[in-house]
């Protein structure tokens, strides 16, 4: 059946419309309101007005803004899903949505977050968004009037990133997609080696071990250059590639994603193995707890008793936890550092007599 969609007559700008969406989310959230009962979206300011019995106040706002900054610091993807008006009925509120509107009802879902029926434009991306700032706000007679814009959203990430920062997922997650009989056994591992990869693969294969193929693909370090996929017997493409797009559209690294299937006796085609890895792929990457993470270096401070103070006061300084210490006539320690402060650090204990530090 062909689907259509409702006449759609407002020009929007994606960044901003996908801020809205994320900022509703929030304030449903953070205040158990509904989602904005008017909107206007335009590319240089945007607008969205709230019942709320009081006013929120500078401070909560502040917390509102962090909210949306955060969410959208997670890279989550965003995706385009078409429903009946039952199946979307039971995952969105569709009280604003006409009956003329038709039977397919359109869902925009931000990663694991929001989920809204909408036919406007957005980002495929959360860091394609910018920055979201509030820029003004006002309460009368039980509506908040928020007015909010998108700081550098043609960026791929916020500027202000260090070079040693990245996002993984905080622990293992699952997903599944099914078609035709075929099961997709999607499973999402926080990782920090090929040899951690290399034994998860075989627990894998092992657990699963009368499943057609094991496909998989996996990056490593920040830059995105260290990654590899794995079809295992499918067609040329046809999964470890959609698996390692779906890692790269969240924005994740340090992670293998795994996906085990087990044929259903219908062949779905390389077009249709294509979107079964990927939805299944989607699914366990949706479930995970995407979390910021640092490249760090470990070293080994040794230095002379009398020293120590200068030592211990320069790490409070720098904020760092050490660990093996030994402090005797030679004292020692082991501390760990973020990449871009070990410059830092080995010239502030540099300076520090009889002080030398090893990786």
């Amino acid at each position: 059946m062909e689907q259509q969609l409702n006449v759609h007559d407002k020009i929007e700008y994606p960044p901003m419309h996908t801020a809205e969406h994320i900022l509703n989310r929030t304030m449903v959230e953070l205040f158990g309101c509904s989602r904005a009962i008017t909107t206007h979206i335009d590319k240089k300011k945007s607008k969205c007005d709230y019942l709320l019995p009081s006013s929120p106040g500078a401070k909560m706002l502040a917390e509102v803004e962090r909210r949306v900054n955060e969410v959208i610091r997670r890279r989550l993807p965003v995706h385009i899903d078409f429903l009946s008006r039952e199946e979307a009925g039971k995952i969105v509120d569709l009280d604003k949505l006409p009956v003329r509107a038709g039977n397919t009802v359109r869902i925009v879902r931000v990663g694991n977050y929001d989920a809204c029926a909408c036919i406007g434009k957005h980002v495929g991306n959360t860091s394609e968004i910018g920055r979201f700032k509030i820029v003004s706000y006002n309460y009368s007679e039980g509506k908040l009037r928020l007015r909010f814009t998108v700081v550098d959203p043609a960026a791929v990430y916020l500027q202000d990133v260090p070079v040693d920062h990245f996002f993984t997922i905080a622990s293992e997650s699952e997903g599944i997609f099914r078609n035709k009989g075929s099961k997709f056994m999607a499973f999402a591992v926080p990782v920090s080696s090929e040899e951690e990869i290399r034994e998860k693969m075989e627990w894998l294969k092992k657990k699963y071990f009368d499943a057609r193929h094991h496909c998989y693909a996996w990056r490593l370090g920040v830059g995105g250059a260290h990654f590899r996929t794995y079809d295992d017997g499918e067609p040329a493409g046809s999964a470890g590639k959609p698996i390692l797009r779906q890692i790269t559209s969240f924005g994740l690294t340090n992670i293998l994603v795994a996906v085990v299937r087990y044929f259903g006796g219908i062949p779905l085609g390389t077009a249709g193995l294509v979107q079964a890895y990927k939805h299944a792929s989607i699914d366990a990457l949706s479930h995970a707890n995407i979390v910021p993470a640092v490249l760090t270096d470990t070293f080994l401070l040794t230095f002379d008793y009398q020293n120590m103070d200068q030592v211990l006061r320069t790490l409070k300084d720098m904020e760092l936890e050490y660990t093996d210490r030994c402090f005797e006539n030679n004292c020692s320690l082991k501390v760990k550092v973020r990449q871009s402060l070990s410059g830092v650090l080995l010239h502030r204990i540099g300076r520090i007599a009889s002080a030398e530090m090893q990786a």
